[in-house]
């Protein structure tokens, strides 16, 4: 409980004091305006009054994601290909959606509406990496470890090899190393 006492600006001699009750977690706050006046003014005090005040409602809950280029060691950018609707490989930079990859906090990474993913749940060295449709299986679960990128299914990389995105094991290979630009 507390108490605030203010003074109305439009009256010279009245003020009032504020009384909160039930301010614990999860009760609505009991709020009781008194009118205190001197003694000396000839005034009927008036009935007490309780204003309730519910109690807000939290803020929902925010999720974030992050839009990047994925740059190789060489330069060039990761690239969802125009020509196989399904290839992930590397090509050069350019400012096309087909580079921009999502991370979103479900772990999966989309580019243009499709997930990164390990192509039939394979789980050997070589898997290629290509775009399909989201389904939330395992297969499109990554996490960044570092300067790679790792599937959350099998522990492996994304690595480079001849251009195209595979899944290797990890290793201090420059081809499963990868810098991040935001976009």
């Amino acid at each position: 409980m507390f108490k605030t006492l203010f003074t109305i600006s439009s009256c010279s001699l009245l003020t009032a004091c504020i009384v909160v009750d039930g301010t614990a977690s999860g009760q609505i706050p009991n709020i009781v305006i008194q009118p205190q006046i001197p003694a000396s003014t000839p005034v009927e005090r008036p009935a007490q009054q309780t204003i309730y005040m519910p109690t807000p409602m939290p803020y929902p809950a925010q999720t974030w994601q992050q839009k990047v280029k994925i740059k190789t060691y060489d330069g060039r950018c990761v690239d969802f290909s125009r020509s196989n609707q399904r290839s992930i490989q590397t090509s050069h930079c350019h400012d096309g959606t087909n580079q921009h990859f999502i991370f979103h906090p479900d772990q999966s990474i989309t580019v243009q509406g499709k997930c990164l993913d390990v192509a039939g749940k394979q789980k050997h060295d070589g898997a290629e990496v290509i775009a399909y449709t989201c389904n939330g299986q395992s297969n499109q679960k990554w996490y960044l470890d570092g300067q790679r990128i790792r599937s959350a299914d099998t522990g492996k990389c994304l690595d480079i090899y001849n251009g195209k995105m595979k899944m290797y094991s990890c290793n201090q290979n420059r081809g499963q190393k990868f810098s991040f630009i935001a976009l």
